[in-house]
């Protein structure tokens, strides 16, 4: 019995001891499985992160830098806009009638009151409409001179041939027409017909002169981004192209000059401008003419960078036709739109208060000298510039990649505007006779 309680005891503690040396081993076991599973986890899933995340920056670093150089008509964006030059002609020359439209209805109103009463509305609409015509002319100039290698050519030849037209025609009307009927109906001998003509524009212009030429205009600002922009190939090459650039002093200096002769106008009461000088005038605002400037050197500019960035000039003449371009152009034209109206309008403000000012001095009428003051700087073509925000929708939505084969509609839509013109014209000759012998009695 001894003897098998004593063996009995001795396979007890052979258990406990196995036990606890298999304890302590799965315990070590499950230690060395945590102390080898938690490094793992930390040294690879984070670090994998954060280079997923690092990865992912750079991408986005990297497309947002895109340089234009980068851009070609393999990897060009889709977007193109459904507005093509023609469309901003067909939008251009509405325009311009619609502005000769109002031009005529504002003569109407001042011989009868009632027509004011009833079309103010229209007349308003349509004033705001004909200030549109400049820049969607000046839009489609940018697209033929960027699309066609002869744009400057073609555009120089047809704006000086318009504005020798509208030249003529004026001729012809001022000088057969108007002053012919003014020796009609003049009930005093002696009366200078052209003495009465000007009595006349004083009436119906409130600055003093009349500028409609807008070909003028047009014509202007093409030789000036042609000397800013074009590259000579016999004549001015080389050293001689910086006499080629400075040419474009010519067109700016008659801008300036034509600016001066209308703020003369608008503020000298006693200065007058002849008749003869009308068609010769530029029509848009002097910050108009300054916008148009600063989208001439962001042409330069752009060119400039791309050569720069080791590109060669055939790769700039194919990255012009990508759509990419145009909208950059687009974007760049609307913003400085926008700038240039808020700019215009602070100017009005400005000037406008410092002419009122001036004029105070000999009234004591304030609310009068402030209406004066801020219509003679309305007269000197500041605040002209605010329709420049409708215009900027369109340009948005225009694309000068967008082309048309050769056809005869390119000459139809001016043909179409000229015969509009003469419509609008002849039915305000209709009507100014009708109430001429009332005005001279």
């Amino acid at each position: 019995m001894e003897e098998e309680n004593i063996s009995q005891e001795i396979n007890n503690e052979e258990i406990v001891q196995e036990t606890e040396e298999t304890n302590a081993q799965d315990l070590v076991e499950e230690t060395a499985l945590e102390n080898a599973d938690l490094p793992s986890v930390e040294e690879d899933s984070q670090p994998v992160e954060e280079t997923s995340s690092e990865d992912n920056t750079k991408k986005r670093k990297k497309r947002k830098r895109k340089k234009i150089q980068d851009y070609s008509l393999e990897n060009d964006i889709k977007y193109r806009g459904p507005l093509s030059y023609r469309w901003l002609r067909v939008l251009a020359w509405a325009s311009i009638v619609a502005a000769q439209a109002a031009l005529v209805m504002g003569m109407g109103a001042k011989m009868d009151p009632n027509l004011a009463k009833n079309f103010g509305g229209v007349q308003h609409f349509l004033t705001i409409f004909g200030t549109m015509s400049l820049s969607f002319f000046l839009m489609a100039n940018f697209a033929i001179i960027l699309n066609a290698k002869n744009g400057y050519k073609r555009l120089i030849l047809a704006y000086s041939f318009m504005a020798l037209v509208i030249f003529a025609l004026f001729m012809l009307i001022y000088q057969r027409y108007i002053l012919g009927i003014i020796k009609l109906f003049a009930l005093e001998e002696g009366v200078d017909p052209q003495e009465t003509a000007l009595k006349l524009v004083a009436v119906f212009s409130n600055n003093g002169y009349i500028s409609f030429n807008i070909f003028i205009d047009l014509l202007l600002c093409t030789l000036f981004t042609m000397f800013v922009n074009y590259n000579p190939k016999r004549v001015f090459v080389g050293k001689k192209l910086i006499i080629f650039r400075l040419f474009a002093l010519i067109p700016a200096g008659y801008e300036i000059a034509s600016i001066i002769l209308k703020v003369l106008c608008a503020v000298k009461l006693d200065f007058v401008l002849p008749l003869y000088f009308a068609p010769f005038l530029t029509t848009k605002p002097p910050l108009t003419f300054v916008l148009f400037v600063i989208l001439a050197f962001f042409i330069k500019n752009r060119e400039r960078l791309f050569l720069k960035r080791g590109k060669t000039k055939e790769d700039y003449e194919v990255f012009l036709k990508t759509n990419v371009n145009s909208l950059h152009f687009s974007i760049a034209a609307s913003v400085c739109m926008v700038i240039t109206a808020v700019l215009d309008a602070i100017l009005l403000v400005v000037i406008g208060v410092a002419l009122a000012a001036g004029i105070s001095e000999g009234t004591e009428d304030i609310e009068i000298a402030v209406m004066i003051g801020f219509q003679q700087a309305h007269g000197m073509g500041f605040g002209k510039s605010l329709s420049l925000l409708f215009v900027v929708p369109f340009v948005m939505l225009f694309s000068y990649t967008r082309t048309h084969k050769p056809s005869s509609t390119d000459m139809i839509i001016p043909l179409v505007g000229i015969m509009c013109l003469a419509l609008v014209y002849a039915e305000g000759l209709y009507q100014f006779l009708l109430r001429l012998p009332t005005m001279v009695a």
